[in-house]
């Protein structure tokens, strides 16, 4: 799978191998498996992670996942927010996660953001915007490369679905981190993902 999705950073010229490379690592199979095959192929890393202080486990992960990038000398930055307080959740700490990546970004002398955005992810987004209503250019969905205040927001895993990412976590032994939230379906992805 690392050979595919090398193949796929190069036919999007999403990743030279000469610059740094901020990666959103939650801990979750997605994240993990994307930071373990970007390291594999030699791509230099910064991790980003965020802990929000919603689910109990998530000091813990936290700090599991500095001991990982210290093993493997990957730059490790941490950011725990308070408690997000509005009315849309998701959006505020979207808000805040990407503020976030493009600080460490510009510390670092980098312009690149990896986000593990993959194949189910995008079917969910479009059957999502299709139900809403959108323009023929929402209906796109998720695109591979997306170029916000100047840094490139790139989406290396979007040449995979989801059974090829756990076939890959088994096969490697990649330890990651279930979010119990994503077994609910209180949120609007989740009823996408669970029931249609």
């Amino acid at each position: 799978m690392e050979n595919y999705i090398d193949e796929y950073i190069k036919k999007h010229n999403l990743i030279n191998k000469n610059e740094a490379v901020v990666i959103a690592l939650s801990g979750g199979i997605d994240s993990m498996v994307l930071f373990h095959c970007l390291y594999n192929l030699g791509y230099r890393l910064i991790v980003c992670h965020i802990n929000h202080k919603v689910r109990p486990e998530s000091d813990k992960e936290y700090e599991e996942i500095k001991k990982l990038c210290d093993c493997m000398h990957v730059p490790f930055y941490g950011l725990v927010l308070d408690k997000i307080e509005g009315k849309n959740f998701h959006d505020e700490a979207r808000t805040k996660r990407y503020d976030f990546f493009k600080k460490i970004a510009l510390e670092n002398n980098t312009k690149v953001i990896a986000t593990a955005h993959h194949l189910d992810d995008l079917v969910e987004t479009i059957l999502m915007k299709i139900v809403r209503g959108s323009n023929l250019l929402g209906y796109a969905g998720i695109k591979p490369l997306v170029i916000n205040d100047g840094f490139r927001i790139v989406r290396p895993l979007l040449c995979v679905n989801r059974e090829k990412i756990k076939a890959y976590a088994k096969e490697k032994g990649i330890t990651y981190y279930e979010d119990s939230s994503n077994q609910t379906d209180h949120y609007t992805r989740n009823r996408y993902r669970h029931n249609i």
